[in-house]
């Protein structure tokens, strides 16, 4: 089975290149591995939402989001994982795609919320963990593998603005952060704002929430804490590395300091 395709790749090159160049202003080296800005211009890339692309051949359920006006199943996983699109690997190549974009890949926060759960990848619950809804790393790993036997690169969405939503908790409380793994305090957030339609300011662009009053997503601070980097992922030749909405797309781009053991950058 066959999810409905996602796809789109205007920005990666672009995104690739602000990364590289905020380590290369740290003076730290880029992962021997990866693929130069340059060389992603000259791909074309097939950006797709994992939960949606495909099920695997071995857990196929036809019933499962079979109909996209069924608005309670669409906010919910709908069976897409890493297998499924290493399955799905020629069809892609056949479209004419020698690059894959796929949803990030960490375990997302399972309690629902008024707008489902975060089968999109894009409300983070605990950076050190593989989303099991995908799969496993070795299932990711795997896939990278199996591109790359076919000559397609893989990129992996990364979201270092924000974590997930928690529906029912105070923003800004220490009750509120408790549970993300690893931004745990309240000092790795911005005080807690909105930026709701008032994306002409700049302020708070940079440093108020995506969402609404009623399931905001808390707004990492990215200049004084800490950024995820996944250099744990960097497998073989991928190159795969995609900044997603840093600090809010700020106008000012802060380079990274450090990188440590653990996977984790200081700004």
């Amino acid at each position: 089975m066959v999810l409905t395709p996602y796809f789109l790749g205007s920005d990666a090159g672009y995104s690739l290149h602000l990364f590289k160049q905020s380590i290369k202003l740290a003076n730290f080296p880029v992962n021997q591995f990866s693929r130069g800005p340059e060389e992603w211009r000259n791909r074309t890339i097939y950006q797709l939402l994992t939960d949606r692309f495909a099920q695997p051949k071995s857990n196929q359920n036809t019933t499962l989001c079979a109909s996209n006006r069924n608005e309670y199943e669409i906010r919910r996983y709908c069976g897409g994982t890493f297998v499924g699109i290493a399955e799905k690997l020629d069809y892609i190549k056949d479209l004419g795609f020698d690059a894959i974009w796929i949803s990030p890949v960490v375990k997302q926060f399972e309690k629902e919320t008024q707008w489902g759960v975060g089968w999109h990848g894009y409300w983070a619950q605990d950076l050190y963990t593989i989303n099991e809804h995908f799969g496993t790393k070795k299932d990711l790993k795997r896939l990278v593998a199996e591109a790359h036997k076919k000559g397609i690169w893989v990129m992996v969405d990364v979201v270092a603005n924000h974590m997930g939503p928690q529906r029912g908790l105070i923003p800004g409380t220490k009750q509120y952060v408790e549970s993300y793994i690893p931004f745990n305090r309240t000092n790795h957030y911005h005080d807690y704002c909105v930026i709701g339609n008032d994306w002409d300011n700049q302020y708070k662009v940079e440093h108020c929430s995506l969402g609404g009053e009623d399931l905001p997503l808390p707004d990492l601070d990215t200049v004084v804490n800490v950024l995820w980097c996944y250099e744990r992922f960097t497998v073989d030749d991928s190159g795969f590395v995609k900044i997603g909405n840093v600090n809010g797309e700020a106008k000012v781009l802060y380079p990274v300091k450090q990188l440590t053991g653990t996977g984790i950058c200081n700004l």
